[in-house]
């Protein structure tokens, strides 16, 4: 039986039997050139609607193919998709474009060892060599979005992060942030072609737009693909099992010049025609994770370990300031980050909801915003705010960092350090007001937890790839840090004298506002709030545990807390002991913070992390235990704990 329009349905109510001789048959079809395009677009868009349906309305993402689908990928569905999304007629275009979209929701629904399957036949059959080459060269709009969004897909919910070599995954991003920074107007200009016109109905499913509203559309659409691309960027490197620091390392290596370009899209405004838009506050994760410390340890703290795993600890340090190194070795880098600061600075309600109002006038959104589109600009601002002071925060381990770049950071780090209340009142009525004052607080309590994409959608767990804590943990370990450093190299005591501020120093900074962040009752003041947050994010950690038996979460919570302790015992060594009333407490929160993310190692059976913070642990309770006011039981606790780790890896040998 031959495929034709009038027995498409089958695909529906054909048994095995019948389906596995009936689907070779279409895929054949589709492998040739000179298929009939009404075929070809009424199969492909049955398909494509049919797993969507699967995937969006009965929820079945990563639930595993259907013996339908199954039979679709023994027939040869990849290869057949990658062959004829290459046919060189423009007659197949539209559906060319649905195929590629149907792939999403192929591989969405499928389980991880049916993903494996997917992963090994895009290898196979050259799929990435074939989608950028589509992003690169197309002369359409929609498939270029369609291809670059295979990219994300391979990237997030599959596994070519681990197919393909540092250099290459280098060329990769670089490819996709040329894409981000290109601009909209390829494709707003493309749709004023009478004979490209017709992609607007592909975008937005409108069939009789005029040209230039299908152009002005067309940027919101180019937008999507800005964003598709930035995830794929994200997806390369957010992989599990988390690879070293040296891999990260050999990136940036190969191109450093990829830094640039994310402080270019992180420097890139909110556009009328896409309000909504991700990719400034992914630009800077996708850097904090090129440049961040691994996440079972606490920069700043020398772990007392021996052997093999001191060798893995201090190696993937190296790894990690050489990394940082070459972030402070791009020209213009710091100005850079406080421009994609800065823009943080002026969010005004009214501007972005004006925005929004003109996305749908203007740009024909084809939805309206809703009363949560003005929360997540929030909060997309919170994630790049506290990934700016995660980088800031980590580039001041580096003795490669300026003088100048230490002040530049001096505002940022204070701001975000400053208190963030919880609003009390009613948000009934939606008083404006109110509700301002809401979404600021979960901006500013908005943190990163990142896994690889194939766990939110195929059903698996996995460890997180990278967390970044709120801008009210970032913000006083960004501030103490720079503290720390200023008081080393002989310039916090000086800055108070100054009549101007040093010539590199970003053209921002105002020499007033150095001087008020470093004047003393100021610091001080700075000093006591941070071990403040500690405890309080020390007791998030626990209700973590307690609460909602998240140990992943719990573990990455006292961590980040621990790295704010860290520092403030560092700086009170640094300035031997000139505030030890300030910070008395922060070493009692480390060994606390510590022991704590020791426990949730060892219940997770990672034998080697535990270790390190109870080693870690143990050598800070013995400094001053008294006046910290550590008690024996925690003491004798972390004791156990540390025993109990040496004595697993012991078995393991």
């Amino acid at each position: 039986m031959e495929p034709t329009i009038d027995n498409i349905s089958l695909l529906r109510t054909g048994g095995d039997v019948l389906l596995s001789v009936f689907i070779p048959k279409i895929l054949a079809k589709l492998r040739d050139e000179r298929v009939d395009p009404v075929i070809a677009n009424a199969y492909i868009r049955h398909l494509r609607s049919e797993w969507t349906q699967m995937c969006i309305i009965l929820r079945g993402y990563g639930k595993g193919w259907s013996s339908r689908e199954k039979i679709f990928m023994d027939a040869g569905f990849i290869e057949t998709a990658l062959i004829f999304i290459r046919h060189a007629r423009p007659d197949l275009a539209p559906s060319q474009y649905y195929l590629m979209d149907a792939i999403q929701t192929f591989v969405q629904l499928a389980t991880m060892a049916e993903r494996r399957r997917v992963h090994d036949e895009f290898r196979k059959h050259h799929a990435l060599d074939i989608f950028v080459d589509i992003v690169e060269h197309s002369p359409l709009a929609t498939h270029r979005c369609a291809a670059v969004n295979c990219v994300r897909l391979m990237a997030a919910d599959l596994f070519l992060g681990e197919a393909l070599s540092p250099r290459r995954i280098a060329d990769l991003m670089e490819t996709m942030c040329k894409l981000v920074l290109a601009g909209p107007h390829r494709d707003a200009r493309e749709l004023l072609e009478p004979d490209k016109n017709w992609q607007s109905r592909l975008m937005c499913g409108r069939e009789d737009m005029p040209a230039r509203d299908a152009s002005q559309y067309a940027k919101r659409y180019y937008s999507i693909s800005q964003e598709y691309a930035m995830l794929a960027c994200h997806g390369l490197l957010c992989r599990a099992p988390v690879p070293s620091r040296e891999h990260y390392l050999a990136i940036l290596r190969h191109n450093p010049g990829i830094v640039d370009s994310l402080l270019r899209i992180a420097q890139l405004r909110r556009t009328d025609w896409y309000p909504e838009s991700k990719i400034d506050a992914l630009a800077c994760e996708v850097l904090a994770l090129l440049v961040q410390f691994r996440l079972d340890s606490v920069p700043g703290l020398n772990y007392p370990l021996e052997g093999a795993l001191k060798e893995e600890y201090d190696s993937e340090l190296r790894a990690n300031v050489e990394a940082l190194d070459i972030l402070l070795s791009r020209p213009n880098w710091a100005n850079s980050l406080l421009d994609a600061w800065s823009k943080t600075e002026s969010f005004n309600d009214n501007d972005i909801l004006a925005k929004f109002k003109r996305s749908v006038e203007q740009y024909f959104a084809v939805e309206a915003p809703n009363d949560s589109s003005l929360k997540k600009a929030y909060l997309n601002r919170g994630r790049l705010r506290t990934s700016i002071l995660r980088i800031i925060a980590s580039v001041t381990y580096s003795e490669e960092i300026k003088d100048d770049e230490l002040i530049t950071f001096l505002r940022p780090a204070y701001i975000g350090a400053q208190a963030n209340k919880r609003p009390v009142g009613s948000l009934l009525f939606m008083d404006p007001q109110m509700t301002q004052k809401s979404n600021m607080y979960a901006s500013r309590s908005e943190e990163v937890w990142r896994v690889p994409g194939w766990a939110n959608t195929g059903r698996q767990g996995a460890d997180y790839v990278q967390i970044i804590g709120p801008e009210t943990l970032t913000g006083p370990l960004a501030l103490t840090r720079l503290y720390t450093l200023l008081h080393r190299r002989g310039l916090l005591s000086k800055i108070q004298s100054w009549t101007a501020l040093p010539a590199d120093v970003g053209p921002s900074t105002e020499l007033k506002h150095v001087k008020q962040i470093t004047n003393s009752d100021i610091l001080k003041k700075a000093l006591t709030i941070a071990v403040k947050r500690i405890t309080t994010h020390r007791e998030l950690g626990r209700d973590r545990l307690l609460k909602d038996a998240d140990l992943r979460m719990a573990m990455g919570t006292f961590i980040y807390s621990a790295e704010l302790a860290a520092a403030l015992r560092n700086f009170d060594q640094t300035t031997d002991g000139k505030f030890a009333e300030q910070v008395k407490g922060a070493r009692k929160e480390l060994v606390l913070c510590l022991t704590n993310a020791a426990e949730m190692a060892l219940r997770q059976q990672k034998h080697k992390s535990a270790l390190a913070f109870a080693s870690a642990a143990a050598q800070v309770a013995q400094e001053n235990p008294q006046e910290e006011g550590l008690t024996m039981d925690i003491i004798e606790k972390n004791k156990r704990r540390l025993v109990t780790a040496k004595g697993q890896l012991q078995s393991r040998t």
